[in-house]
């Protein structure tokens, strides 16, 4: 990675702040099956780790499991949100840190996971804090919301949005694609499927909260709204809903005994 591409990239990383109202309003939850895979123990109350919580989408899921939950947010906009839609629930701790450093102590999580956020860590100071911070066979996992493309016209949105039409955003699509590093088993995968319901409005704020997006000219967005309409007009009204398809893609790995 380039000098460019990486201050890129960490412009990127830090721009969705600007976009909490787009990013609450519109960014999609996680299937309750889904985040028990991922953690790997579904059936006990786990001490989980959340790293890059935003607004609180997936620690939303994660409380209503019954976990307990340290979630980690680096931008204080996010976190303020995610404080404001989540109360001060009795099972929920709160902190403005980064996945590079974790404000946790050592060997006392029982699982560290990221949703929609894994793809923006610095690896090579990310896992191993997530190593340090994890119990001996606790959980490492990533998980994410794709579009589900095979649908033309869910392709279709994400050519208009920008993104390759081969695994959403992300592309986060076969395994080899995670990895938690020395210090973890090899990583396993699955996948689900949920639907996203919204109406038009909505999916204008969906499409504003993308990192790409964010840091356009008012005419460019205008552009690529325009454009999203004229290929979901069939299917609207004015405040009926669609359907957005997508794939949860999950991988984990356990945290390989200490010596």
């Amino acid at each position: 990675m380039t000098p460019t591409e990486r201050h890129n990239r960490a412009t990127r990383r830090q721009a969705f702040g600007a976009a909490v109202e787009e990013y609450d309003k519109a960014r999609p939850s996680y299937p309750g099956e889904a985040v028990d895979w991922s953690l790997g123990q579904p059936t006990d109350q786990l001490k989980v780790v959340e790293v890059g919580a935003g607004t609180g989408k997936l620690t939303r899921v994660l409380l209503d499991l019954g976990h307990d939950v340290i979630a980690v947010e680096p931008d204080g906009t996010m976190l303020e949100r995610l404080r404001n839609n989540l109360g001060h629930h009795p099972q929920l701790d709160t902190h403005l840190g980064t996945a590079e450093d974790l404000p946790v102590p050592d060997g006392t999580a029982d699982a560290v996971i990221a949703g929609q956020a894994f793809h923006w860590f610095e690896p090579g100071l990310a896992l191993p804090e997530m190593e340090r911070v994890l119990v001996d066979d606790g959980t490492a996992a990533a998980i994410w919301n794709t579009r589900d493309d095979s649908e033309r016209w869910v392709a279709e949105m994400g050519r208009i949005l920008g993104e390759s039409t081969s695994g959403g955003a992300t592309g986060r699509n076969v395994v080899d694609e995670v990895a938690f590093g020395s210090g973890f088993t090899a990583v396993e995968s699955a996948q689900f499927r949920h639907t996203q319901h919204l109406n038009r409005h909505a999916v204008h704020a969906l499409a504003l909260s993308r990192s790409y997006t964010i840091g356009m000219r008012e005419s460019e967005k205008e552009a690529m709204l325009t454009a999203l309409d004229d290929l979901l007009r069939p299917n609207f009204t004015t405040d009926d809903e669609i359907r957005l398809p997508y794939i949860v893609e999950c991988f984990r790995a356990l945290r390989l005994s200490r010596p």
